[in-house]
């Protein structure tokens, strides 16, 4: 008889790369191999399995590694680039980058998000800083500047060691500055990044880079887009406008979220508070050349981030439906979306909140009062501690068995889920989006509603406004499971909670833009079903 482990070791040393499969199969024992090995990319069938592994092969053939779960896989496509190098990218970590000892004699430019550090001045872009610190050719005043900030990010490397999650995401974006000898750090996206300050930024480091990586969610992706079109971009006629023949720098993107599909698209949302307007920079020369998908990345994402960008993913593969642009193959990537956030989304909510759920029950009988709630911390790590040192060693063996199998649990689900926002975003990529998403723009511009939010909670109401009857049955099946799963996730459907009224209903009726006609949908009834969700 075969022996599973000797086979699957064997076929990772002649050079297999990722497994593809169906859980449920003959071949379970492998499957399970695979699933360990941590190279498994799970499949609705074994048709898609087949389709799924050709896509990989012949992607590599010509030099893209599309899919990945491992970090360490992004050095060497990149590393492989010989021109100036932009990083964009956004975690939460980003400021731990340092320029490195030794590295490539590439020059690179970095752009992160970070919010979670406090070591830059929030009046003033880090970029400059960082470039500083990127830079061999700086003055030692100018050193001395970013003194303070590394001393910052040493200290939070120091704590991100008691966090896995965190360190795989702050090590991963370390390994790319290695690659390079110079690089600028951005770390100023903002959800939702605004025009102004993307044009500000790119005035600085413009001309100084030839090749754009992001690495970070959908704002971030999006940003990229506008630092790596090398032509000026001007707001004419109500939208963004490319001045001349559009070109755009090499771009490689590491989404650290599962929703949004901007790895995927030509597509970047960019927005204007000031004039309340939300503007769509599109161009094909804004595909990303390869998408990286690392899904450690995903596992430090906090519950409401998870929810509201894979209800993105859910928005985006619904509106490619119901959708004049539909054909049969984006509606066949829509429906294998659909199925997996259904199967996935739930059992990763479920697992998300229970520990929530046990600390709240742990304190809930006593804990009226502050002190009350610190009396019975304590209590509980007495107990703890008494527990452990009476020599609970079995109890303790057997939660590290039961965290190592929760962990693996939410890592496939993970999985699933992202494998969902890449068929969800091949499938609206062909499409656009249509009436969800032109309702959720005002809503988030106006009231900072997460846009993930802002285009899924309409999504029960027009469900049962779907004026076509090829999109109405290909949806039908679904239909009820979803109303379901926004039950099951406690996301309402009233508008009234998202801070909207009659007047500001009837404005974003009387406003919507061009995508709203790409929607099969009983444009008044849905407007008939929200205000009458308001009494």
């Amino acid at each position: 008889m075969l022996d599973t482990q000797e086979f699957g070791d064997y076929l990772q040393s002649v050079g297999l790369r990722d497994f593809v499969g169906v859980p449920c199969s003959y071949l379970a024992p492998l499957i399970n191999y695979a699933i360990n090995s941590e190279r498994f990319i799970m499949s609705n069938n074994e048709g898609d399995a087949v389709a799924i592994a050709s896509g990989i092969s012949l992607c590599r053939l010509n030099g893209h590694s599309v899919l990945s779960d491992k970090s360490a896989n992004l050095r060497s496509p990149t590393a492989a680039l010989t021109s100036s190098k932009l990083l964009v990218g956004s975690l939460d970590n980003a400021n731990l980058l340092k320029k490195p000892a030794a590295a490539s004699p590439c020059t690179a430019s970095l752009v992160f998000s970070s919010q979670s550090l406090e070591c830059q001045d929030s009046n003033t872009i880090s970029l400059i800083q960082d470039a500083r610190i990127a830079d061999s050719n700086n003055t030692e005043s100018a050193n001395q500047d970013s003194n303070a900030c590394h001393t910052e990010r040493e200290l939070v490397s120091q704590i991100l060691d008691s966090n896995p999650a965190e360190s795989k995401r702050a090590n991963l974006a370390q390994n790319i500055a290695k690659i390079f000898s110079n690089i600028i750090i951005y770390d100023s996206v903002n959800p939702n990044p605004q025009l102004e300050s993307l044009q500000s930024a790119k005035a600085k480091i413009q001309g100084r880079y030839d090749v754009v990586i992001a690495l970070g969610g959908g704002s971030v992706l999006d940003s990229a887009k506008f630092f790596a079109l090398q032509n000026e971009i001007v707001v004419n006629n109500g939208g963004l406008e490319i001045v001349g023949e559009a070109k755009a720098m090499p771009l490689f993107a590491c989404p650290s979220t599962a929703g949004t599909g901007s790895e995927l698209t030509q597509w970047a949302t960019i927005w204007d508070k000031g004039a309340n307007v939300k503007y769509s920079l599109s161009h094909k020369c804004l595909y990303p050349q390869i998408a990286f998908y690392d899904i450690s990345l995903l596992l430090s994402l906090p519950l409401n981030l998870s929810i509201h960008t894979t209800l993105d993913s859910l928005s985006h593969a619904i509106e490619s439906i119901w959708n004049k642009n539909a054909n049969p193959i984006s509606t066949q990537y829509a429906k294998a979306a659909i199925e997996l956030i259904l199967e996935n989304l739930p059992p990763l909510y479920e697992m998300l909140t229970l520990g929530s759920k046990q600390i709240l029950e742990a304190t809930n009988s006593t804990a009226t009062t502050a002190e009350g709630f610190l009396d019975n911390f304590k209590g509980c790590v007495d107990l703890s501690a008494r527990s452990y040192l009476k020599g609970s060693a079995e109890a303790k063996k057997a939660n590290s068995r039961k965290s190592v199998k929760e962990t693996t649990q939410i890592r496939i689900l993970r999985k699933n889920l992202a494998l969902a926002c890449i068929q969800s975003a091949l499938s609206f990529s062909n499409t656009q989006t249509a009436l969800a998403h032109a309702i959720s723009y005002p809503i988030t511009m106006r009231f900072g509603v997460p846009h993930g939010l802002a285009c899924s909670f309409t999504l029960p109401i027009l469900l049962d406004c779907i004026s076509d009857k090829n999109a109405d049955f290909i949806l039908r099946p679904y239909k009820q499971r979803i109303k379901n799963l926004f039950k099951t996730l406690h996301i309402s459907s009233n508008p009234r909670d998202y801070g909207l009224d009659s007047t500001m209903i009837e404005d974003i009726f009387n406003s919507l833009n061009a995508r709203a006609k790409n929607g099969l949908l009983d444009v008044a009834k849905a407007k008939k079903r929200m205000l009458s969700l308001l009494w």
